[in-house]
């Protein structure tokens, strides 16, 4: 027997129908049916009999990421072991306060907390009485950037619902929305570096979160974020936040203003009927935020 001797090679429609597959075809996986592609190759037996042939393909395996994507991957990642880095070195020199986080004129005027400071949408006087209430009034930055890392890191695995990598670049340029940047800070503030939050001022835990979402209710109560978008994906994560006494603000509440919401924008038909982008996949994953939102409430309480 001649071992270098070439295989026969099959042509016409039986090379067709050799082609063999490694999992099961499209219209088998939406029925959960069982399919033999795997074995006898495209079409299968199960969409053979149901004479839609033409549609047994095997589902579009998802392509590399896009050198761009990785570069911006690289760039959110950067900024967050930086904070990482410069949280580590700055704690060890900061004590405990007896009263909580007030910001010097250093810390007021820097340029992102000038930015903030400036809502448009808001008039003197209502500007006037949130600057009383302190919502313009931010941690140092090295802290902020900490508690900004520690939400990416414990929180947003959960609710994916924002841009990472956008959101940091208007943190850092101090476009970001100050009501999403509060809303973010609140479930953090639960796993933030306990030395992080005695810099701050903060007695408790609790305490930190009680403040950041009092802050978000504020700016929630008064409109300063006009982007319904960015209501939306404020009211998801705030669902995740529970408090140490009764509030009228609960879950049922922003649960249910997420859903007015995303019923307003239509999202259900906008963002799934798009092409798969990282908008259209922030957006499918805040659906399904909410479906799964009631769920993961009542394993928390449990």
């Amino acid at each position: 027997m001649n071992s270098g001797a070439e295989p026969p090679r099959v042509s016409g429609e039986a090379g067709k129908r050799a082609l063999k597959a490694n999992k099961a075809c499209v219209p088998c996986r939406a029925r959960k049916t069982k399919c033999d592609a795997a074995e006898i190759g495209l079409p299968c037996s199960s969409c053979t009999s149901r004479q839609c042939a033409k549609d047994c393909v095997l589902p579009v395996r998802k392509g590399r990421t896009s050198p761009r994507q990785t570069g911006l991957d690289l760039f959110y990642l950067n900024i967050l072991n930086d904070a990482g880095e410069k949280t580590t070195e700055s704690g060890r020199h900061h004590s405990i306060p007896s009263t909580p986080y007030r910001p010097s004129p250093k810390d007021s005027f820097s340029p992102r907390n000038c930015l903030w400071a400036k809502l448009p949408q808001l008039d003197d006087i209502d500007s006037e009485f949130l600057a009383k209430k302190g919502v313009f009034d931010l941690p140092p930055s090295h802290h902020l950037d900490s508690l900004v890392k520690t939400y990416f890191d414990h929180v947003y695995p959960f609710a994916p619902v924002i841009n990472r990598v956008d959101f940091i670049r208007g943190y850092q340029s101090g476009d970001c929305s100050l009501f999403l940047l509060y809303v973010i800070l609140a479930p953090a503030s639960v796993h933030a570096p306990a030395d992080v939050l005695s810099a701050c001022g903060f007695a408790s835990r609790s305490a930190a979160q009680e403040l950041f979402y009092s802050k978000a209710k504020l700016l929630h109560d008064f409109s300063a974020e006009e982007d319904p978008l960015l209501m939306l994906q404020g009211s998801i994560i705030l669902c995740m936040v529970i408090l140490d006494h009764p509030t009228d603000r609960d879950f049922g509440y922003w649960f249910h203003n997420a859903v007015r919401l995303a019923t307003k924008l239509d999202i259900r038909n906008t963002y799934v009927s798009y092409p798969c982008t990282m908008a259209s996949a922030t957006m499918i994953a805040g659906i399904n935020c909410l479906r799964t939102l009631p769920q993961m409430r009542s394993r928390r309480q449990a």
